[in-house]
């Protein structure tokens, strides 16, 4: 997939957006939209978030020859840094310098998180965010006992390899690989 254009990459998420081109050559962008009483409901005052609220946007312009995957990596950079607050405060630890994971190739994470059904496990998502198969390679601080492939609810398919810190992936186009690491 080709774009060309300009990407408005939000780090919390955009929460609305709009855009109107005129014939001036003018864009004008809505990146948020506020209303003093709920929409669809019987007049409900409180439904607004109270208190200040921070947005962090950047924006990107992008070549023809950008796809989804490039821009993808682009909002991941711009979110990698957690807020404190965000984080518990008995969790907040002086930064390493050196990943816990590293991807390389041309795939991309969604999901990064402690394991539901296993606290001992990490659960990462794998996604090829390009129209034809990719491949890339997953690189881990310390080996892992296991690396196994699982389904969305992280209940295991098969084991794909054991005390390792690297493995070679090959996914298909548009497809989510979850990976569960112990």
């Amino acid at each position: 997939m080709s774009l060309t254009g300009i990407a408005f990459l939000s780090r919390y998420g955009l929460h609305e957006v709009a855009g109107d081109e005129y014939a001036s050559g003018d864009l004008f962008i809505t990146l948020l939209r506020a209303f003093r009483r709920t929409v669809m409901i019987n007049g409900e005052t409180d439904g607004q978030l109270p208190g200040r609220l921070e947005y962090e946007y950047a924006y990107s312009i992008f070549p023809a020859d950008t796809d989804y995957a490039d821009l993808y990596r682009q909002w991941l950079e711009q979110r990698k840094i957690s807020p404190s607050y965000l984080i518990k405060t008995e969790s907040i630890i002086t930064k390493h310098d050196q990943s816990v994971i590293e991807l390389e190739g041309d795939l991309s994470f969604t999901t990064f998180k402690p394991g539901q059904t296993d606290s001992t496990a990490t659960i990462l998502r794998v996604v090829n965010l390009h129209d034809q198969p990719a491949q890339g390679r997953l690189r881990l601080s310390k080996p892992a006992a296991t690396i196994s492939q699982c389904a969305l609810n992280e209940k295991v398919k098969c084991v794909l390899a054991q005390n390792a810190r690297t493995i070679e992936l090959n996914v298909l186009p548009w497809q989510i690989v979850t990976l569960k690491i112990n």
